[in-house]
C-alpha cells in the first residue's frame, strides 16, 4: 500500500491501474515542503502497478528527500505532474536490473524547472546507486582505441566488480573511433545497455578530449568566425620626430603613443591609427620562363628576372613631437595551439548554441528517455577564454553596455600599468570576461541541463593558481556557483602543504561554491598525470586531504581502454585492470566510498570566511608579474597557516558576500555561518564588498584584513573613475582588526573559542598544550560533532582528542591520544557522552601508546610477547616473470651473420623510438639464458611498429602472433620456446625485426615465462634468464628485483607453516589480542590465516588482529602482495614485495 503526507497525515492512495502522492504544504519553510520519506510500494501490489505519480500544488516547490521504488516495479515509469491542471512536467523511467533497488531522491541542489501551468517550482532528480554505502565511486573511462563491443562489456564488468557506482564516458586522444558519428554513438550504444543491466551509472562527457567548447574541434571548424583570439600588443620605446615601426599582421585595432613623464607613463596618448597601415618589404627575385604568363607555351620565351615583394606587415609612419614615447600597437589574432589548432570563443553565444547543437543534442535525440535515470549528467571539462588578454567580437559593445565606456579606449591600460586608473579598467576587464563566460557557455549549458533532467557537473581551470585564474577564468568562484555539482582537479601528486599551499584553492573552491549555493556535494577528478609508481598510499593521502577539504565527489582519472602505444604515456597511470594494483581496488573503492557517505551527513561547520582578492590579482596581470607572483605567494601561506592550525574556512566572493546577513551577531551564510570576515591581502578591493564590511563591522561582526590598505575600484553597476566618491561612501576604515602576516591562527586562537581542538603530545599521552599540526573538517550530525583530521606535517605527529566533558566526567575513554603518521587521517564522531572512531588511517589508542589499535574499545595496551616470522618464505608468483627487451640496435641492412656486439649504442625502446626506414631497415636486441627453456612467449602490442615487421629469433621466422590479453587488450603473443639456444653455460639469444619497405619499432617487446631475470652487465641489459633454477624458498625478505624479478608486477604469495602452543594462544583469551605485522609492505597485502582472509591493507599500518584465526599446532599464514606496475611499463626500479620484520605479537590490555 502506498502513502502520502496529507496534513502531517498518511493517506492511502491506489485505484488499482496507478499510485497517486497528493503533496500537500506540510512541515513546510516558506514555501518549501521537506518531506523524508514520501512514499514506499510494497510487493503486494505488484500486480496493480503501472505508474507511480507525484502531483504538485500551487505555488509549492518540492524538495523531495527520498522515494524508494524496489525492483519489483522497476518497468514502472515515474511521473511527475502539476496537481491543477495534471500538466505532465517530468517522466522517469527506471532502468534499475531486476536483482537490484534503485533511489529516486532530491535535496534541492538538482535541476529544476517552473511549471507553466501554476509558476511552482519544481526541483526533483533521480539518481540510481548502488554499493554497500549508496555513494558515488566514479570513473573518467578513456576510450581512446577501436572500442570493441564484447571488450566494452568486459571492461564494464570489471569496474562494477570493483565497486564503482559510475563511469564518465570520456573520448579520450588514441580514439580510433570518428567522434560524435553513428559509430560513436553505436558504441556509447552499448555502453548505456549493459551500464542499465549492470547498475552503473552512464556520465556524459562533452568533449573529445579537453578542453570542452570545441566539439572536437568541429564548432570552429564548421564556423570559422567562432575561433578564440587573443589581444596583442606589439611595444616601441622612441623619441620625438620621424619613426617607422614594423609589426606582424593581424586584425588590426589601434596604435597609441603614451608620452613619458619623470613620473613614468601618462595619461597624455596621441591616436596613430591612421598613421598605420600594411606594406611589404621582403624581395623575392627569380628566373621565370614564357609559359608563367602563357601556360600553354611553357618552354617558350626568353627566361628572365622578375622579382616582387611578399609577406605583409604593419607600418606605423609619423611624426611624434620632442620627447620620450611608448608606441603600443594592438592586433587581435587567432589562438592556433592544442590538439585542435584552435580553440572556441566562448564569449561568443553562438558559439556555444553551436556547441550545445553538435554535443548535447546529439545525445538528446538518442538517449533523452534515458538522461536523469541510466544517464545522471554531463562532465564539462576545463574550459576558459585564451591568452594573457583574451578577446572577442562580442567583448567591446559587451563592455559598453555593462560599464559605460569603450573599452577601446583604454587598451594601453590592459597590458600596461599608467596610474591608479588601471587598476579599474583592468578589474571591468576581468569582470566582463567572467560575465561573458558564465552567459554566454555555462548558463545556456547548464540550462540545457535543466531542461532534459542532467546534472551539469565538472570543473575549470586552473583553480590552483590566482595569476592564471586572473589570465583564463577569472572570478572562478563565481562561475563554479552556476554549477549542479562543482568540481576541481588533482594532478601530478602533489597536495596542498607548507612547499606547495596553492593547492588548498583547488577544493577550496569548489566546497565553498557547493556551500554558498546549498549544495551538499562537490566533485574531484583525482588522482591524473602521477607516473605508474602511483600506489594506494599516495592515492589515500590524496583523498584524505581532498575529503578534509570539503570535496565528496570522487572520479577516478582514469581507466584507460587501451594503452596501446603512447597512450601508455598519456597522463598515466591507468587505474584498471593493466595496473597490478587492480585486483585490490576494491578495497579502495571501499575507502572512498565509506567516507564520501561519511562525509556527506550533516552540515559542515566552519567559523571563518576568507575574501577571495580577484580584484587584486586583476590589478596586477599581465605586466606586474613578480608583485602576483608575491601576491599570490603570500595568499597561499595565509591559507596554509589556517587550515594547519585546524582553522577550517570558506571561500568568498563579492556577489555572495553582499548576499548574506547578519544573525544573532554572526554573519549568515547558506549553509554556514561566520565568526570572523579576512580580507587577506585585498590590496585593491571593490567598492561594494568595502561597504559591506563597513556595515559588518558596525554591527560587530569581526573583520580582519591582512595585508596592506586597499585601493578601492567600483563594484558592478556603480559609475567609473569617481575615486572620492567611493572612499567617502565606504569610509576610509572597513575593517575592525589588521593583523600581521603569519600570526592569523594565533590571533584566532584568542580571539575565538573552539568547542574542540587536537593538541600535540608525547607518545606516553602528557600534552603539549598547543595546537597540533594538524587539518579539521567538521560537521554537525544532529548532536554530534564529526570531524576529520589529517597530518598536516610529512612526519609522525602524536596528538590528543578530549572530548568537551572529559574535565567534568574525568574518564579515559572520551581521550583519545593518536599517532598519526605523515598525512594520515581519522575520522572520528564526538557524540555528547563519548567518542567513536569511525575510519582511521592512522594508529590509535585510548589510553598510552598503543601502536596497533583500529577500534575505539578493543585496542592492545602493553606487548607481552612476540614471535619473529621474518625469515624462511616460500615465494610463489602468480603469473609469468618477464623480462623487457628495451634496448636495441639498429642498421640499414640485415648483417650477413649474426653479430656479437656492435658499436652502435642502443635504443632504449622505452624512452624513444627507433629510426624510421624509408626503404629495408633491420633491429635486433639480445637476450641470454642458461638451463633448458621451459614455455617462453614474446609479447607485443598492436602499435609495437609502423610498417611491413618481420620477427626472427635466432635467425628463424616466428610464426604469427595470436591477440592474447597478457596486460592489454591489443597485446599478441608468439610462443618462441622451439627457437632459443639450448646448452651448457650462458646461451647468447638474438630477437630481429625487419622492414622490407620501411618502418620503425616503437615500443619494446616482454619476454613472458618461468624463469628468474638477473643482469650480468652491472645492472644493464642484456638480461639473462635462468630456467629451472627456482625452489620458490627465499631465506631473506627482500625486493622483487633481487630475487629475479625486476620487471614484474603482479602478485606473489608468501607463505609460511608456524607452529603455535595453545598456552601461547590462551594468555590472550579475554585480556589481550594477537596481531600480524608487517614492518614494509611495497606496494598492498592481504592476509589469509589457515585459508581464511583476514582482510587487505592498502597502506600502513600493515596489521592485522588475527586473535581469533589463530589455532594450536601448525597454522598457513600467506600474504598475497601486489607491487607497483613501474618497472614492467618503465623499466624503472621500485622496492615490492615484502621487507624488514614480521611479527605475531601478543598484547595485553
Amino acid at each position: 500500500m502506498g502513502r502520502s503526507y496529507r496534513n502531517n497525515k498518511y493517506i492511502s492512495a491506489d485505484d488499482g491501474q496507478h499510485f497517486l502522492i497528493d503533496v500537500m504544504k506540510t512541515r513546510s519553510f516558506g514555501n518549501i515542503v521537506d518531506f523524508q520519506e514520501v512514499v514506499r510500494v510494497h510487493k503486494r501490489i505488484e500486480v496493480f502497478m503501472k505508474s507511480v505519480h507525484i502531483n504538485v500544488d500551487f505555488g509549492i516547490e518540492i524538495n523531495i528527500r527520498i522515494v524508494e521504488i524496489h525492483t519489483w516495479i522497476h518497468s514502472a515509469p515515474l511521473h511527475v505532474s502539476c496537481f491543477g491542471t495534471k500538466r505532465r512536467l517530468y517522466d522517469f523511467q527506471q532502468q534499475s536490473p531486476p536483482s537490484e533497488r534503485a533511489w529516486f531522491y532530491c535535496k534541492g541542489r538538482w535541476p529544476c524547472c517552473l511549471c507553466s501551468c501554476c509558476n511552482a517550482k519544481l526541483q526533483f532528480s533521480r539518481k540510481i546507486t548502488y554499493g554497500k554505502w549508496g555513494e558515488n565511486m566514479l570513473s573518467f573511462w578513456f576510450l581512446n582505441h577501436d572500442l570493441e563491443d564484447d571488450e566494452l562489456r568486459w571492461q564494464l564488468d570489471e569496474m562494477k566488480a570493483k565497486r564503482f557506482t559510475g563511469i564518465f564516458i570520456h573520448p579520450r586522444d588514441g580514439l580510433n573511433v570518428p567522434y560524435a558519428t553513428e559509430l560513436w554513438f553505436a558504441k556509447v550504444s552499448v555502453i548505456l545497455e549493459h551500464c542499465g543491466r549492470i547498475g552503473l551509472q552512464a556520465w556524459l562527457y562533452d568533449e573529445e578530449p579537453f578542453p570542452s567548447g570545441a566539439a572536437g574541434g568541429q564548432v570552429f571548424f564548421d564556423k570559422p568566425e567562432f575561433k578564440a583570439r587573443y589581444l596583442t600588443m606589439e611595444r616601441f620605446e622612441v623619441q620625438g620626430g620621424r619613426v617607422k615601426l614594423d609589426f606582424a599582421p593581424g586584425r588590426f585595432l589601434k596604435t597609441v603613443a603614451i608620452r613619458h613623464t619623470r613620473n613614468g607613463l601618462s595619461r597624455e596618448w596621441l591616436d596613430l591609427t591612421e598613421h598605420t597601415g600594411l606594406m611589404r618589404s621582403e624581395w623575392t627575385p627569380g628566373i621565370v620562363h614564357h609559359g608563367i604568363y602563357y601556360p600553354p607555351y611553357e618552354d617558350s620565351g626568353n627566361p628572365h628576372w622578375r622579382s616582387g615583394t611578399i609577406r605583409p606587415h604593419y607600418r606605423v609612419d609619423c611624426e611624434l613631437p620632442e620627447g620620450d614615447w611608448t608606441v603600443c600597437a594592438f592586433v587581435e589574432r587567432e589562438m592556433t595551439a592544442g590538439c585542435w589548432g584552435a580553440y572556441t570563443d566562448l564569449m561568443n553565444p553562438d558559439a556555444t548554441r553551436h556547441f550545445i547543437a553538435l554535443t548535447h543534442e546529439k545525445y538528446a535525440k538518442r538517449y533523452k528517455h534515458l538522461f536523469g535515470g541510466v544517464i545522471p549528467g554531463i562532465f564539462t571539462d576545463e574550459f576558459k577564454v585564451i591568452h594573457d588578454v583574451a578577446w572577442s567580437p562580442v567583448l567591446s559593445p559587451y563592455f559598453h553596455g555593462k560599464f559605460g565606456y569603450e573599452l577601446e579606449e583604454r587598451l594601453p591600460d590592459l597590458f600596461l600599468t599608467i596610474d591608479d586608473g588601471t587598476a579599474q579598467v583592468r578589474y571591468d576587464y576581468r569582470l566582463a570576461l567572467s560575465k561573458l563566460l558564465k552567459s554566454s557557455f555555462i548558463e545556456p549549458v547548464v540550462k540545457w541541463c535543466e531542461a532534459n533532467r542532467l546534472v551539469m557537473t565538472g570543473h575549470i581551470s586552473p583553480e590552483e593558481d590566482p595569476v592564471g585564474q586572473t589570465k583564463w577564468t577569472p572570478h572562478l568562484l563565481s562561475l563554479l556557483k552556476g554549477f549542479h555539482l562543482p568540481g576541481t582537479d588533482l594532478i601530478a601528486g602533489q597536495i596542498g602543504s607548507a612547499e606547495y599551499p596553492l593547492l588548498h584553492l583547488g577544493p577550496k573552491m569548489a566546497s565553498s561554491a557547493a556551500r554558498h549555493t546549498g549544495k551538499r556535494e562537490s566533485l574531484v577528478e583525482a588522482f591524473g598525470a602521477n607516473g605508474w609508481e602511483t600506489d594506494f598510499k599516495s592515492m589515500i593521502k590524496m583523498a584524505d586531504w581532498l575529503f578534509v577539504l570539503g570535496v565528496t565527489e570522487v572520479v577516478v582519472h582514469g581507466q584507460f581502454y587501451s594503452i596501446d602505444g603512447l597512450r601508455k604515456k598519456e597522463a598515466p597511470p591507468s587505474y584498471f585492470y593493466q595496473s597490478s594494483h587492480w585486483p585490490y581496488f576494491g578495497e579502495f573503492s571501499d575507502y572512498i566510498l565509506r567516507m564520501s557517505a561519511l562525509l556527506k551527513e550533516g552540515e559542515p561547520r566552519c567559523r571563518l570566511l576568507v575574501y577571495y582578492p580577484q580584484a587584486a590579482f586583476s590589478a596586477l596581470v599581465p605586466d606586474r608579474f613578480d608583485e602576483a607572483d608575491e601576491q599570490r605567494r603570500k595568499l597561499g601561506a595565509l591559507l596554509h597557516e589556517l587550515l594547519s592550525n585546524q582553522w577550517d574556512f570558506d571561500l568568498v566572493d563579492e556577489q555572495t558576500l553582499l548576499e548574506m546577513s547578519v544573525k544573532d551577531g554572526r554573519l549568515q551564510g547558506v549553509s554556514n555561518n561566520y565568526d570572523v570576515l579576512l580580507l587577506p591581502y585585498c590590496d585593491v578591493m571593490e567598492s561594494g564588498a568595502a561597504r559591506f564590511c563597513a556595515a559588518l563591522t558596525r554591527q560587530g561582526i569581526a573583520v580582519w584584513r591582512v595585508g596592506e590598505q586597499p585601493t578601492i575600484v567600483a563594484s558592478e553597476g556603480e559609475s567609473r573613475f569617481n575615486e572620492a566618491m567611493r572612499l567617502a561612501d565606504c569610509h576610509d576604515v572597513f575593517w575592525s582588526k589588521v593583523v600581521p602576516a603569519g600570526q592569523v591562527a594565533a590571533e584566532l586562537h584568542k580571539a575565538l573559542a573552539r568547542d574542540i581542538t587536537l593538541w600535540s603530545c608525547l607518545p606516553d599521552g602528557t600534552a603539549l598544550m598547543e595546537p597540533a599540526k594538524v587539518y579539521v573538517h567538521a560537521r554537525a550530525v544532529g548532536s554530534t560533532r564529526r570531524m576529520m583530521v589529517t597530518n598536516a606535517l610529512d612526519e609522525t605527529q602524536w596528538t590528543q582528542l578530549k572530548h568537551p566533558s572529559c574535565d567534568e566526567c574525568g574518564t579515559a575513554d572520551v581521550v583519545l591520544t593518536c599517532k598519526l603518521p605523515p598525512n594520515g587521517s581519522i575520522l572520528v564522531d564526538v557524540h555528547p557522552d563519548r567518542l567513536e572512531l569511525l575510519v582511521a588511517a592512522g594508529h590509535w589508542s585510548s589510553v598510552g601508546s598503543n601502536p596497533l589499535g583500529t577500534a575505539l574499545h578493543s585496542v592492545p595496551d602493553e606487548l607481552d610477547s612476540t614471535i619473529d616470522l621474518t625469515r624462511d618464505w616460500q615465494l610463489k608468483p602468480e603469473a609469468d616473470n618477464v623480462l623487457i627487451l628495451s634496448h636495441w640496435h639498429f642498421r640499414e641492412t640485415v648483417p650477413q651473420e649474426e653479430e656479437g656486439i656492435t658499436a652502435a649504442p642502443a635504443v632504449n625502446m622505452i624512452e624513444n623510438p627507433g629510426p624510421v626506414f624509408e626503404k629495408e631497415g633491420y633491429g635486433y636486441c639480445r637476450f641470454y639464458s642458461r638451463g633448458t627453456p621451459g614455455p617462453t612467449h614474446l609479447v607485443y602490442e598492436l602499435s609495437a611498429w609502423e610498417g611491413d615487421c618481420r620477427i626472427v629469433v635466432n635467425g628463424k621466422p616466428v610464426q604469427p602472433a595470436r591477440k592474447v590479453r597478457r596486460y592489454d587488450v591489443n597485446n599478441f603473443e608468439m610462443d618462441i620456446t622451439p627457437f632459443l639456444h639450448k646448452g651448457i653455460g650462458r646461451q647468447t639469444n638474438i630477437v630481429e625485426v625487419r622492414f622490407s619497405s620501411g618502418g620503425r619499432l616503437k615500443e619494446p617487446f616482454r619476454l613472458y615465462g618461468e624463469f628468474e631475470v638477473t643482469f650480468p652487465y652491472a645492472g644493464f641489459p642484456p638480461g639473462q634468464l635462468a630456467y629451472g633454477q627456482r625452489t620458490g624458498r627465499i631465506s631473506e625478505l627482500d625486493s622483487w628485483d633481487d630475487l629475479g624479478f625486476p620487471h614484474y608486477a603482479g602478485t606473489m604469495t608468501y607463505i609460511k607453516d608456524v607452529t603455535l602452543q595453545e598456552e601461547w594462544l590462551r594468555a590472550a583469551d579475554g585480556n589481550g589480542s594477537i596481531w600480524l605485522q608487517a614492518a614494509e609492505v611495497n606496494d598492498v597485502a592481504r592476509l589469509f590465516i589457515n585459508g581464511v582472509e583476514q582482510g587487505t591493507r592498502l597502506c600502513e599500518p600493515f596489521a592485522w588482529n588475527v586473535t581469533n584465526s589463530l589455532k594450536s599446532g601448525s597454522n598457513r599464514i600467506a600474504f598475497e602482495v601486489a607491487n607497483s606496475p613501474i618497472a614492467f611499463f618503465e623499466g624503472g626500479r621500485k622496492r615490492a614485495g615484502l621487507r624488514g620484520k614480521i611479527s605475531l605479537s601478543r598484547f595485553l590490555y
